[in-house]
Formats: structure tokens, sequence, C-alpha cells
């Protein structure tokens, strides 16, 4: 009979000690499941916060800092086998001096288009990935320019660049520059009309021009920087022009009549 009883009484215990443990294991599972709701909430706020901050950034621009002249686009047309040199400018709207870095972010271009980029002053060969702008003073304008030379592909080369003042001003600007052909076959526009017969090496540059030279027709060297480095006037036929004052490098010689202009790609050794 005693020890009845007494396996009565191990086997209640057991089953208070069982219901205790599923007890704490509820409330385990209910703390857990508690904290990760939590959790959740939190990485929530914390992401519509962001958005909120990103948001108030995007509104507020780069225009507390600066504007933009004409605008966050520069859209140009040019001709084929052409050059140009525009760009965008900056104007200093703060009372302080204004410092800008710019990133290259696209570069989609035609396949005998060429560019090179000038920021306030300072142009470098190419397009460069990364700079800053000289400082800029209150009132005061900076730029950021593209020398365009066009070859004989006609379609939009697009050209990206974001700009910032190293906090939270910043802007993308886009450049589109469009390659047509403006003359039409009856004004001569193929690449032909002027062309370069001299070898590699030799110490002067020979061209064959086709078409008659008009009255006031130029022939022009340029650096990639856009400098006008000779000049002389034009003849139908063949034309010479010493390369002796000029240094080793890429540059672009030019025709210019009244009719149009056509541009070369040449390298001095």
């Amino acid at each position: 009979m005693a020890v009845a009883v007494e396996e009565k009484a191990v086997a209640a215990a057991e089953g208070i000690d069982q219901a205790q443990q599923r007890s704490k294991d509820g409330i385990s599972a209910i703390l857990f499941f508690a904290v990760g709701i939590m959790y959740y909430c939190i990485m929530k706020i914390l992401r519509i916060t962001m958005l909120l901050i990103l948001a108030v950034t995007a509104m507020n621009g780069a225009a507390q800092n600066f504007s933009l002249s004409p605008g966050k686009v520069h859209s140009q047309t040019l001709n084929i086998n052409d050059q140009t040199y525009d760009g965008i400018t900056f104007t200093n709207i703060t009372n302080i001096k204004l410092t800008l870095n710019w990133t290259l972010i696209e570069m989609d271009t035609l396949a005998d288009s060429y560019f090179t980029m000038c920021s306030s002053g300072f142009c470098w060969l190419g397009m460069p990935k990364a700079g800053s702008f000289p400082s800029i003073d209150t009132g005061q304008t900076g730029w950021l320019f593209l020398h365009s030379y066009s070859g004989n592909i006609t379609g939009t080369n697009t050209i990206r660049y974001l700009v910032d003042d190293g906090n939270s001003q910043y802007d993308t600007l886009t450049f589109f520059i469009h390659v047509v052909n403006m003359t039409g076959v009856e004004k001569n526009t193929s690449s032909d009309a002027l062309k370069i017969i001299s070898a590699t090496g030799e110490p002067e540059l020979r061209l064959l021009i086709k078409e008659g030279a008009t009255a006031g027709a130029t022939l022009s060297v340029t650096s990639l920087t856009g400098s006008t480095l000779l000049k002389r006037a034009a003849v139908k036929g063949e034309n010479r022009i010493s390369l002796d004052p000029i240094s080793s490098g890429i540059y672009f010689i030019t025709y210019s009549s009244s009719e149009g202009s056509f541009t070369k790609k040449f390298v001095k050794p």
C-alpha cells in the first residue's frame, strides 16, 4: 500500500515538472516571437527613416549651393567631321568658397566620335573618371565643358557626370551630342574631301583636298584640348604643313570653308 502511494507521488511530481517545462518552453517561444516582431519593426522604421532622408536630400538638390546653366542637361547637334567646345556652367550662390567633385558615371559614344573634358580651365586628354573643380568664390562661375570631335557615323553620344559638393548636394549632368549629316551629298560631306596622304613619321603633313577650295578656306591643326596650333590657307589639290613646331602626340587637322568643315585625326611620332 505504501509503495503504491509513493509511486503515485513520484508520478505526480514528474507530471508537475513536465507541466512546468512546457510552460517554460511556451514562454520562451512567445518571447522569441516578440523579439522577432520588435526587430522587424525596428528595421522597418530605420528603412523608412533612411528613405525619408534620401527623399529630402533629393528634393533639396544641389540648388542650395550652386545653380546650373543652361541646366542639368546639355544637348547639342554637331555636323559630321566637325568639332565644338561647349557645356554646363556652375554659379556659387553661397557665401563661402565652393569645391565640387565630379565622377564619370556613363559614356555611351559613337565609334568615331572623340571627346576631351575641361573643368574650369583644366583640360584632360580623353574623359577622366573622377576629379575636382578648382574652388569657386561666391558669385563666381566654374564649368564642365566638352571638346567634341565627330566622325562620319551619325547618331547620339551620351555622357553623364555626377557632380557633388562632398556633403549632401549633388546633380547628374547629362550631355547629348547628336551627330548628323547637315551638309548633304551635293556639298560633298564625304570623308574623301580631305585625305591625309603622308606616311606616318614624315616631317610634314601632306593633305589632298579634292574639291575646289573657296575663298577664305583654311587648314588648321588643333590639339586634344582644342588649342589651335597651326593655321594656313587651303588650296585645291595637295597641301603641305610642316610639323616641326609641334611636339609628338595626337592632333586634328580641319579643313574649313564656306561650304562646311572636315576633320581628320593624325599622330606625330
